[in-house]
């Protein structure tokens, strides 16, 4: 089956193009869907299905031979960040960005039902492109998606994401967990406000916070065994009153990132240990919540083994890297309630290819070389396991 004449990275370019010009937040991308839809529509034999209720879209081309069912996911939502990247695409509306690589993402998976839509008279099977809303807010957009039941005869699920730390077409895949368990935290401390001048009179919840700062920060060094991987970060201190008055409440908040669910209790007890001890020492109270993020991705080792075989075949064995663990977490992860599923991580540029910033900056850009390395990587592996019968 002679699938590559059809890949039009030209098409691609254009299509991530409006898309990183025109970004929506999660749960509010209603002109990108519109645009996803009009792009599937050019292409023939090609339904289009949108869960209730959600942004999301869902198309699925059916071969003319009967076979298994893949499902390919992308996510479509930006984040809420001012871009800063100096670009003829730059965003337009003002504090959005694609500065996740979801532009790439999303372009990439057009490209491959584009090219799907080509050759669909010789292909076994069925192909769900699934262009999955608001990725990057909890509770995300897999989990309706999944409840909605339109991916539920899936056999295989496959994703892939940009990773900015590797150079462009470098490719990552490895079996077990990928991502991390991404929860979070807040922590509001009150205690007794007074004069600045008179601290003696007042309980501090400034200097009670900071303590619980520092204390927080050595759970991992001083907790968590090195061959765990584990991150607690503080990201947010804030104690409003004015220059001479000792507030009466502080609050704090940030992020735990465990890929063990051992750990990841463990982590959750220490850490109200620690500041209910350091409250008590200093006489505050406190009230600490925990949420509960995505589940990890977990890569199969049979699908993970076909990505690997495939990058080789197409770029060769120097192609496959693998990096440091991602403590990022994804909801992907989600549609492992249905199938096995594989992600795999493709380098978007490198600061000495001239793409300094990484993911989630405001100057963040990927290569556009990587879009038909996506493509092809897609095709590729989905044509496999569509043969597997």
């Amino acid at each position: 089956m002679n699938w590559k004449p059809h890949i039009n990275k030209e098409k691609m370019v254009a299509w991530r193009r409006h898309l990183h010009k025109y970004p929506e937040l999660a749960f509010q991308e209603k002109e990108t869907s519109a645009y996803i839809i009009k792009a599937l529509e050019a292409m023939p034999g090609i339904e289009i299905i949108c869960p209730p209720g959600t942004t999301s879209v869902i198309g699925i081309l059916k071969g003319a031979k009967p076979g298994k069912v893949v499902g390919i996911r992308a996510d479509i939502d930006a984040l809420p960040i001012q871009e800063e990247a100096d670009v003829a695409f730059k965003s337009l509306n003002p504090g959005v960005m694609h500065s996740c690589g979801h532009d790439i993402h999303t372009a990439t998976v057009l490209g491959v039902a584009d090219v799907f839509s080509k050759i669909q008279g010789e292909l076994h099977g069925t192909v769900k492109f699934i262009f999955q809303a608001a990725e990057e807010q909890f509770p995300g957009g897999a989990k309706e998606i999944v409840e909605s039941g339109m991916v539920s005869d899936c056999d295989y699920f496959m994703g892939a994401h940009v990773l900015a730390n590797l150079k462009t077409g470098l490719i990552s895949c490895w079996p077990g967990p990928v991502t991390a368990f991404p929860d979070k935290f807040s922590i509001t401390v009150t205690g007794k406000s007074g004069h600045g001048a008179a601290p003696e009179t007042a309980i501090d919840v400034v200097s009670v916070g900071a303590h619980i700062v520092t204390n927080l920060n050595s759970i991992v060094s001083r907790n968590i065994s090195p061959h765990d991987s584990a991150v607690v970060s503080v990201t947010r201190f804030v104690a409003d009153s004015s220059l001479n008055i000792l507030g009466e409440t502080a609050t704090l908040g940030g992020t735990i990132r465990t890929k063990d669910a051992g750990v990841q209790s463990f982590i959750h007890k220490r850490m109200d240990e620690v500041v209910s001890g350091i409250c008590k020492a200093h006489g505050a109270n406190y009230e600490l919540e925990i949420v509960g993020g995505y589940r990890p991705i977990y890569n199969d080792e049979y699908l993970t083994s076909i990505v690997q075989e495939t990058a080789r075949e197409l770029y060769g064995a120097q192609t496959l890297v693998r990096p440091r663990v991602i403590m990022a977490g994804d909801d992907y992860s989600a549609f492992l309630q249905i199938a096995p599923q594989v992600f795999f991580l493709i380098g978007s540029g490198s600061a000495e290819e001239g793409y300094e910033y990484a993911v989630h900056n405001a100057k963040y850009i990927a290569s556009e070389d990587i879009l038909p390395i996506g493509c092809e990587m897609f095709i590729a592996c989905t044509l496999k396991l569509l043969a597997n019968q």
